[in-house]
C-alpha cells in the first residue's frame, strides 16, 4: 500500500503527543527533570528539659530536622503556654538550648518549645517546668550558694572564633579583640576586652553585646561632661550587683564604672600603688582584693577606694583571683593559693597543676579555673588538691563546641558563674563560651 506525502503528514501529527507522553513517562527526550520537594513545617521538639540553678533556669531540647530555628514560650502555668504574652525569644534562636533569667525565687516556671522554618511554626514540645528554690548572693564577680549542675555542653555564647575585632551586636555579628576576664551581677555578663580598651556587656538572656565604657582607644581618662572614658588594656573586673570595678592594667589603676557607664578612679597610677593589676575580686561586704602582678602582691581596698595599710599578701605573679566563703583563691602560675583575709593575711598552697592557670571563679562549692596552657576548664572542690576536667582537652587548641572532652577551647582566660552556668573569655578564638 502506497502512502502519500499528506498522509504521512496527518499519521506523524496524530502520534507525536503520543510518543512525548511516552517518553516523559519513562524519563526520555535526552534531559532529566528534578522537581524541588516543597518545605514542610517543622514537627514539635523533643526531649525539653529544664535545670534550675540560683538566678535562672536552663532549658534544653533535641534538635529538629529541618528546623532553622526554635522559639521559646514561658509562662507560670501549664496552661496554653503557647501565646504571644508568653514568648521569650523575640526572633528564632538556632541553638538548642535557652537560659531563662525573667524567673524569680519559688516561683514555678512552665516551658514548651516550637521549631520554625521557612514553611511556618510547629506544634509545642513537651511541657517542662523549673523552680529556683535557693537564694544566692553576688560574691567573687560570681553568683554563690547553688553548686553548679553541669551537663558540661559548651558553646559559643558570643564572638566567631578566628575574628578579632570590635563590634557591637546592633551593628553585626559581635567582636572581641583578646577578652582578658569576665564577671557578672546575674542578669548581664561584663567583659574586660583588653585589646580594645574597653569594657563590653553581654546580656545572658538574649546575648546582646554592647559597650559599656571605653572608646576603643587606650588612653586614661575619667568621665566628664562630653568626655567619655578611656582604658588602657584593662584585664581584670568583678562586681558588687550594683558597681562594676576594674583592674586598669596599663594605666596601673583601679576603676569604677556605675550603672549609667560614669568612670571615675578609685585608686590611680599617681601613687604608685599598683603595678599591673591583673585581677580584681569582691568580697560581697565592703572589700575589693587586686591581685598586684608585678609587685607580686595581693591587695585591699574598700569599694569606696581607702587603700588597706596593713593587708598585703605575697604571691608570685598573681593572675586570678576570686572569693569564697571567707577565704581568696589565687592563680600563680600552675598553682592555686588559699589566703586568708584575716590581719595581714597568709598565703597556702592548695594545689598545683602542669601548666599555667589564670581565671578562677566559685559557685561557693566548687573552683573553677580556666587552664589557660592547657586549653581546658577544670574544677575542684572547695579546700581539695584534686583538679579534674570540666571541658576541653589537654593540650588540643580549638574552637569546637562539644560536650566535656569533645569540646576545644585556645587560650581560655577569664571565668565566672551565674550560679547555673560558667561563662568563659576564649581569649584566643576572640569568643564567649558558656558551659551549662
Amino acid at each position: 500500500m502506497r502512502i502519500s506525502p499528506k498522509q504521512f503528514m496527518q499519521g506523524l501529527l496524530y502520534a507525536a503527543p503520543i510518543l512525548l507522553l511516552a517518553l516523559a513517562s519513562c524519563g526520555g527526550g535526552g534531559g532529566s527533570s528534578t522537581t524541588t520537594p516543597p518545605v514542610v513545617a517543622p514537627s514539635a521538639p523533643t526531649g525539653l528539659a529544664a535545670t534550675t540553678g540560683c538566678s535562672a533556669i536552663n532549658l534544653n531540647w533535641s534538635a529538629v530536622a529541618g528546623a532553622t530555628g526554635y522559639n521559646v514560650y514561658g509562662a507560670a502555668s501549664s496552661v496554653q503556654v503557647i501565646t504571644v504574652s508568653n514568648k521569650l525569644t523575640s526572633t528564632p534562636d538556632t541553638a538548642t538550648s535557652y537560659t531563662d533569667t525573667s524567673a524569680t525565687l519559688n516561683n514555678k516556671r512552665y516551658y514548651q518549645i516550637t521549631a520554625v522554618n521557612s514553611a511556618g511554626e510547629s506544634p509545642g514540645s513537651n511541657v517542662a517546668n523549673g523552680t529556683i528554690t535557693v537564694t544566692c548572693s553576688k560574691v567573687g564577680g560570681s553568683v554563690q550558694g547553688n553548686a553548679l549542675s553541669l551537663t558540661n555542653a559548651v558553646s559559643t555564647m558570643a564572638g566567631t572564633a578566628g575574628k578579632q575585632g570590635y563590634v557591637d551586636t546592633v551593628v553585626g555579628p559581635p567582636q572581641f579583640n583578646n577578652p582578658a576576664s569576665i564577671t557578672t551581677d546575674g542578669t548581664n555578663l561584663y567583659v574586660a576586652d583588653a585589646g580594645n580598651n574597653v569594657i563590653r556587656k553581654i546580656v545572658i538572656a538574649t546575648g546582646v553585646v554592647s559597650t559599656v565604657a571605653g572608646t576603643g582607644v587606650a588612653g586614661y581618662v575619667d568621665t566628664a561632661v562630653g568626655v567619655p572614658a578611656q582604658f588602657k588594656g584593662p584585664q581584670g573586673i568583678t562586681s558588687d550587683g550594683t558597681y562594676l570595678y576594674v583592674a586598669d592594667t596599663g594605666n596601673n589603676a583601679i576603676r569604677k564604672i556605675d550603672n549609667a557607664g560614669t568612670v571615675t578612679t578609685l585608686v590611680g597610677n599617681t601613687l604608685g600603688t599598683f603595678s599591673s593589676p591583673a585581677a580584681i575580686t569582691y568580697d560581697g561586704i565592703s572589700n575589693l582584693y587586686v591581685a598586684d602582678s608585678t609587685h607580686n602582691l595581693i591587695k585591699m581596698l574598700t569599694t569606696a577606694g581607702v587603700m588597706s595599710t596593713t593587708f598585703s599578701v605575697s604571691v608570685t605573679s598573681p593572675q586570678g583571683i576570686t572569693y569564697a566563703g571567707s577565704y581568696l583563691y589565687v592563680t600563680s602560675g600552675n598553682s592555686i593559693y588559699q589566703v586568708t583575709t584575716t590581719g595581714a593575711g597568709t598565703a597556702t598552697l592548695l594545689t598545683s597543676g602542669s601548666t599555667v592557670l589564670q581565671g578562677i571563679t566559685s559557685d561557693g562549692t566548687y573552683l573553677y579555673v580556666a587552664n589557660t596552657g592547657s586549653h581546658t576548664i577544670l574544677m575542684t572542690p572547695i579546700l581539695s588538691p584534686l583538679l579534674s576536667l570540666v571541658a576541653g582537652t589537654s593540650g588540643t587548641a580549638g574552637s569546637t563546641d562539644g560536650t566535656g572532652s569533645a569540646a576545644r577551647f585556645r587560650f581560655p582566660g577569664g571565668i565566672t558563674t551565674d550560679g547555673t552556668n560558667l561563662y568563659i573569655t576564649d581569649t584566643g578564638n576572640q569568643t564567649i563560651r558558656k558551659i551549662q
